[in-house]
């Protein structure tokens, strides 16, 4: 199972145990309850939509991602010309990535003491 697969099957079980919880709160919300509890769990019930509307957004762009065939991506086909440029751009490129090197390490100065005994 690619690491795709087993994020969808994990926003899937995310989802079946967010699912009863949310219908707890809509069964809340339905009941004549005081001013503060009512308010309270409207502020859970928007937790909750933002949550599950993440995940949900999520699972789809990933399902899109499986069906665009990750993790390959298509070789392009070229002509033998433009195969040809792109080689020779490549060779133009190594050459002059030969001009360039990194910067030494800047020197810490540091110096120890000859070890103690134990």
């Amino acid at each position: 199972m690619s690491a795709v697969d087993s994020a969808i099957a994990e926003i899937d079980g995310a989802l079946a145990t967010l699912n009863p919880q949310y219908e707890g709160l809509k069964d809340y919300q339905r009941l004549n309850l005081h001013p503060d509890t009512a308010a309270a769990v409207q502020a859970a019930l928007q937790v909750f939509d933002k949550r599950v509307g993440l995940l949900a957004t999520v699972r789809d762009l990933l399902a899109r991602l499986v069906a665009d065939g990750h993790p390959t991506l298509t070789v392009q086909q070229v002509t033998p010309a433009v195969l040809s440029d792109l080689q020779d751009n490549q060779a133009t490129i190594t050459a002059a990535l030969s001009q360039f090197a990194s910067e030494p390490a800047a020197s810490l100065n540091l110096s120890a003491d000859l070890p103690g005994p134990k």
